[in-house]
């Protein structure tokens, strides 16, 4: 990934071109601290909600059971083991889980990728939720932070290697691919059943493949190709006998460039 330096800036946004498999480049704007603050209004706005609804909930439930130390203890214990799990994990949950969005990302339109231009995985969801409190701890200076960096980035982005992007992105360049050869390929990518969503696990595996296809011999090739290309034309309920290799090629396209004229 690196920043556009012939993009002008809007406001605290600026573009950065991430270079997907197959060298075709994609253009996106970054989250700036504004926006970012706003989803994470909603975010916390919602967490509140949630906390203050389990509050009432185990007020109600130590009533019930009685006024006594041990009921007062068990509703204690209960709301703070749910303030940890939603402080910590709530987000992290949804972003793993949600391919790099939460309730307020959504929202707004904003996704977390990895700088590579892929899903994040859990890993990378969990640490750069959990390092959210060294962000806190900055206070005002976070601002200082989010500017001395050209990802934008946060102490739990620098950690787990990810953006916030604006989740709209627009193809750059597309090499690597002959003229004829790309047409048949967005044919058959256009077949591909449109509310089918790649889950992360096989995206991941389906990037990596798209990316070391040239250094695989054929024979090698066919052989990595054809469990992958089965799995997920069952899962897309794909009927059309293609090649495994093209059809990985395809589906990649439709993937990571979006279907046709969208």
């Amino acid at each position: 990934m690196r920043s556009d330096s012939n993009r002008s800036k809007k406001g605290l946004d600026s573009t950065v071109e991430i270079v997907a498999p197959e060298n075709v480049a994609f253009e996106y704007r970054l989250a700036g601290p504004f926006i970012r603050a706003s989803a994470f209004a909603v975010d916390a706005a919602i967490i509140g909600a949630e906390i203050v609804a389990v509050l009432f909930a185990t007020a109600y439930f130590s009533t019930v059971l009685g006024s006594g130390d041990l009921a007062e203890e068990l509703a204690q214990t209960a709301f703070l083991l749910n303030f940890c799990a939603v402080f910590w994990f709530w987000n992290a949950a949804f972003e793993a889980f949600w391919r790099g969005r939460t309730l307020g990302k959504a929202a707004f339109g904003l996704r977390v990728l990895t700088t590579e231009g892929r899903p994040i995985g859990r890993g990378q969801a969990l640490l750069r939720n959990v390092l959210r409190a060294a962000d806190l701890a900055l206070g005002p200076f976070l601002a200082i932070l989010f500017c001395a960096n050209d990802r934008m980035a946060r102490f739990g982005d620098l950690a787990a290697g990810t953006v916030v992007v604006v989740e709209k992105r627009s193809p750059k360049k597309k090499t690597a691919l002959l003229t004829e050869q790309r047409a048949a390929l967005e044919r058959i990518a256009a077949e591909i059943p449109s509310d089918f969503d790649v889950s992360d696990s096989l995206l991941k595996a389906l990037a990596l493949y798209v990316e070391r296809r040239t250094e695989i011999s054929p024979g090698r090739r066919a052989a990595l190709a054809a469990p992958l290309a089965a799995a997920l034309a069952q899962k897309s309920n794909f009927s059309r006998s293609v090649d495994p290799d093209f059809f990985l090629r395809a589906l990649f396209l439709r993937t990571f460039e979006g279907k046709k004229g969208a």
